[in-house]
């Protein structure tokens, strides 16, 4: 999910990048933008563990970007 959530966002094809994605941060400028980016960014930890635990969690930490 969250390499399919940073190709949207970034536009960059993620199957013709290597396992770690480019950082977006130092071109993100909108406070609700780096919020959703470290969404992303937890999506795609690579130790599953580190992932959102369900849907669930994920559709609620997705949420609050809305409660701004």
């Amino acid at each position: 999910m969250g390499r399919i959530l940073y190709e949207m966002f970034s536009g960059v094809a993620v199957q013709e990048l290597a396992d770690d994605l480019p950082d977006l941060a130092p071109w993100l400028k909108a406070d609700q933008e780096r919020r959703f980016y470290s969404i992303i960014q937890w999506c795609c930890q690579f130790n599953p563990r580190q992932r959102p635990a369900s849907a669930a969690a994920l559709e609620s930490e997705l949420a609050t970007l809305c409660e701004i």
